[in-house]
């Protein structure tokens, strides 16, 4: 009873933080998709289900998961500042190492004296699993080291890079040594006119470079002793559990949504008919919940990539960090839904929830300095009464575009009410609630 205890305590937790923080900020229509994507999953899985408890049991988990991914993008709607999460993920890396430094068995076998080609899992989990965490503490160290404003907390932040490459090796995953490949060749190939334009080149780009030579050092004298290499090596010598297989099992997913192309075959299903997954999201949302599920889950990201995009073309988000960052995240993402399920994923969902409230932040900030009032009160909008859905202020006349071009730039620090500050003040001054 401890565990269930636990769960419904924490359960009426986050529904009382959603429930105040839903006072002032809108829900996002990403979030909004989401939840209708888990109504479908669960109404088209009582219908057609082989096993219908399996798949109940999964749309409970993935219903749990929508609530954290709600609670966290109104926490960065009310409060945008994507470094809150970011150190989360990057603290929760280096527990990893920690963890694993304090573990005797994986020391000897980082020394080569343990067991050969075993698998490290700093916690006891899936070994995928502490490789996972290792890449996003890896994509949020470079996002908080361009953020520092000393060099020496840039140099202390990406002082850890090294070594999550060098455990990444040990937990022998393939797909997350491929991520993080991904991560390091789009964020240096996508920031030099980022970096550039916040006039923090020299700091930044020595230290990325000096982080990059030091994890290729590591990784070529380890290489050999790793399990990485063995698993590399049976790859390409066409043992079996290497890409052959898992083109096999996207085949049979791709089947099952051929074969029932309206509702799917249930949450998970594809675990009671052919024994595993796809472990593909592409070919998993279609197979599990059909099209209907597929055109309620994929718009998510695109929605997300469309507001993120219209705030940075008004220049009203911190062009340097925040949109560079969403969109190494974004390539990050579109790999590792080639390899597993997102829409489960507590780490994506947090990083995901971030990115989503931290845009909308911006959008509605937007409206609220052209005039348009939101529904929703924010905490930067103090002093604003809204009744009904939204209010117009005749009087007020939307500042015009050109003082856009006049905006502080605000770097990566948490922003001072508004991105245009000086239109919102101005309507702040002429707005009188007393």
């Amino acid at each position: 009873m401890q565990p269930l205890l636990l769960k419904v305590v924490g359960g009426i937790i986050v529904l009382g933080v959603i429930a105040l923080l839903a006072r002032r900020a809108p829900t996002p229509t990403e979030v909004k998709l989401y939840f209708a994507f888990v109504g479908w999953a669960v109404m088209s899985a009582i219908a057609v289900a082989a096993d219908l408890d399996l798949a109940l049991r999964h749309g409970w988990t993935i219903f749990q998961m929508g609530l954290l991914f709600w609670g966290v993008a109104l926490a960065h709607s009310v409060d945008p500042d994507l470094r809150i999460t970011m150190w989360g993920l990057y603290g929760l890396g280096v527990l990893n190492l920690l963890l694993a430094y304090l573990n005797p068995e994986v020391m000897a076998m980082v020394q080569g004296e343990g067991e050969a080609y075993g698998r490290l899992s700093a916690m006891g989990e899936n070994p995928n699993a502490t490789a996972q965490v290792l890449v996003f503490a890896l994509f949020s160290a470079l996002y908080l080291g361009t953020c520092a404003k000393s060099f020496r907390a840039k140099a202390l932040i990406l002082s850890a890079p090294p070594a999550f490459m060098l455990f990444l090796l040990y937990t022998g995953s393939r797909k997350m040594l491929v991520a993080s490949a991904v991560v390091l060749t789009v964020w240096l190939l996508t920031s030099k006119r980022v970096v550039s334009a916040r006039g923090k080149t020299r700091g930044v780009y020595a230290l990325l470079i000096v982080a990059l030579a030091t994890s290729l050092v590591l990784v070529s004298e380890h290489w050999e002793q790793t399990a990485m290499a063995k698993r590399w090596e049976r790859e390409f010598a066409g043992y079996e559990g290497g890409s052959a297989d898992r083109l096999e099992l996207a085949r049979q997913g791709l089947a099952l949504f051929l074969a029932h192309p309206i509702a799917g075959v249930g949450l998970q299903n594809q675990v009671a008919i052919h024994g595993q997954v796809s472990h593909s999201e592409y070919v998993d949302v279609p197979a599990s919940t059909g099209i209907v599920g597929a055109f309620l889950y994929f718009p998510i990201y695109l929605i997300a990539f469309r507001r993120a995009r219209r705030v940075r073309r008004l220049g009203l988000s911190r062009v340097g960090a925040d949109w560079h960052a969403f969109v190494t995240y974004l390539a990050l993402l579109a790999w590792l839904m080639a390899g597993f399920t997102r829409f489960n994923d507590l780490l994506h969902l947090l990083a995901f929830g971030a990115f989503v409230g931290f845009f909308q932040a911006f959008t509605v900030r937007v409206r609220a300095s052209y005039g348009w009032l939101p529904m929703h009160q924010l905490g930067s909008l103090r002093g604003y009464e809204v009744a009904g859905h939204q209010l117009r202020r005749p009087d007020l006349r939307p500042p015009r575009l050109e003082r856009l071009a006049g905006r502080p730039r605000l770097g990566c620090a948490r922003p001072a009410g508004c991105p245009n500050s000086k239109g919102l003040r101005e309507v702040d001054s002429s707005l009188d609630v007393s």
